[in-house]
């Protein structure tokens, strides 16, 4: 498929998309501290990218890696433009996960919690996001997560601790948030 898509195809490449979409979508939300807007544009740009781009993709590293690097560094590009830190918003988000139905009290208050917990990470280093999005939001295994940024998993697992810590650490400056 990503051979017909190098060659030009175009329902090749909207099919690999497609496979990836979620994924990226759900990195771009929680990167932009759950702001849907910015993350589809993100998300959008991104991709306009990866179809410009798709010719020069070598295999070196896996399509869906390719496409996290491309949407990663059109935030840090976005980041740059707009000065270091991503306005955040208060907008409803929708909570991740569970496999039973919450209550409509329950389901407001994941919502509200998942949406201060967005607006904290967006608050930290890329670094951080990057590693608390895939592992921790999007539940992604160490060697997946680790594969998709490009560094070896050993060097991952410190990172994550770090990162999980310096969001402890502003949960509990910001705890009234999550009671």
């Amino acid at each position: 498929m990503v051979e017909r898509a190098r060659g030009g195809d175009i329902v090749a490449f909207e099919s690999l998309i497609r496979a990836h979409e979620t994924k990226l979508h759900a990195f771009a939300l929680n990167l932009s501290g759950g702001r849907r807007d910015l993350a589809q544009d993100l998300l959008q740009e991104a991709l306009l990218q990866a179809y410009r781009g798709i010719a020069s993709f070598r295999g070196e590293s896996s399509f869906s890696s390719w496409l996290w690097r491309i949407l990663r560094n059109t935030l840090l590009r976005y980041r740059e433009r707009k000065g270091m830190a991503i306005e955040t918003s208060w907008e409803k988000s929708s909570a991740v996960g569970d496999t039973r139905t919450p209550s409509a009290e329950e389901s407001l208050i994941l919502d509200d919690r998942l949406r201060h917990l967005r607006t904290l990470i967006s608050l930290l280093s890329l670094d951080d996001q990057e590693v608390l999005t895939l592992i921790d939001l999007q539940e992604l295994p160490f060697e997946e997560a680790a594969r998709l940024i490009g560094i070896p998993v050993d060097r991952l697992k410190p990172r994550i601790f770090r990162a999980r810590q310096r969001l402890a650490e502003l949960v509990m400056k910001h705890k009234d948030l999550f009671l």
